[in-house]
């Protein structure tokens, strides 16, 4: 990748293990991989993982390092990377022999943790980040919501089922190349519910953070 591109952006996922969180864990992880590799494939590269991305070592030396942002307690991959992709080539690497896999935290608590730390990065993106990336997670809230209004208001039963069942279609269709390149298929069939549960976590986390933010993070 090399030969065209001066950052490559690859796919850092977990080790698969049994229970509920591991499979919450590794759904997050393909959601924020298939966000930030659809985005550079967009031309609005915003973010990359530390565990699996590479760029020049001139762009680090040019862009003297991580020292802008080197005070923050998490995001400095993702901080670089935005710093120097508007003036970069950049590809992105979805090979399975690519893929790097990390050892997967084991307690829910010790995952609050780390999603709350992480969630600290988002006001230091830009603008336009922001905005297009608080658009995916409204959209979908704001789905549900209304497929619970319709029922209020009672809608023919048939309208409604029928909007739910373009929407699962159109999440099955649109994710399942992307699940079975990064290796994730095995939670294809019941991803919709790992979607909507996983809106609620990360709302909480956001609310934890917003009334009850640690004053350092220690890990």
């Amino acid at each position: 990748n090399f030969n065209t591109s001066e950052i490559v952006l690859g796919f850092g996922g977990y080790q698969k293990r049994k229970g509920l969180l591991n499979k919450f864990i590794r759904f997050d992880t393909f959601n924020v991989a298939q966000q930030y590799l659809s985005f550079a494939l967009a031309g609005q590269t915003y973010m990359g993982v530390g565990r699996n991305l590479a760029y020049k070592k001139s762009l680090f030396f040019d862009n003297k390092g991580f020292a802008s942002h080197i005070h923050i307690p998490s995001g400095d991959d993702d901080l670089f990377i935005q710093e120097i992709a508007p003036k970069s080539t950049v590809t992105i690497e979805m090979s399975e022999d690519t893929h790097t896999t990390s050892e997967v935290i084991q307690s829910w608590r010790e995952w609050s943790y780390q999603k709350r730390r992480h969630i600290t990065t988002a006001p230091l993106y830009k603008t336009k980040f922001k905005i297009l990336l608080t658009l995916y997670p409204y959209a979908q809230l704001l789905f549900w919501v209304s497929i619970i209004l319709l029922f209020v208001v009672k809608l023919p039963l048939y309208l409604i089922l029928s909007l739910v069942g373009v929407k699962l279609l159109s999440s099955y269709l649109v994710n399942y190349t992307s699940m079975r390149k990064l290796n994730v298929l095995d939670l294809y069939w019941i991803h919709p519910l790992y979607e909507i549960s996983y809106l609620l976590i990360q709302g909480i986390f956001v609310l934890l953070n917003l009334f009850n933010k640690p004053k350092k993070w220690n890990r």
